[in-house]
């Protein structure tokens, strides 16, 4: 999973704005969420992010990939590249717990 954090008055997102979202369409598999930071405060402030555009990835709801700032476009397809790739190991398990 991808998400965005974007404004509508931030000009380096509106560099990577149309990247992003033609990532969404190139790679249906791979779900893409968008959020605005004006609209969204709890939600930034759960993330912590304080710098626009900021670009992150989950695999199995684990932060893989945060990157705060000016983000190169050139390195979305890239990251669906690595995301498919990560694999995120799950903890042991006990034995006799449940």
């Amino acid at each position: 999973m991808l998400v965005y954090l974007w404004a509508p008055l931030c000009a380096p997102c509106a560099v990577l704005t149309p990247t992003y979202e033609h990532s969404s369409d190139k790679h249906p598999d791979i779900v893409h969420g968008k959020v605005n930071f004006e609209t969204e405060q709890e939600l930034v402030s759960i993330a912590g992010v304080k710098l626009l555009p900021t670009l992150m990835a989950f695999k199995k709801g684990k932060l893989v990939f945060k990157q705060a700032g000016v983000a190169n476009p050139a390195i979305m397809d890239d990251l669906v590249r690595q995301l498919r790739a990560h694999r995120v190991e799950s903890p042991p398990r006990q034995r006799g717990l449940l």
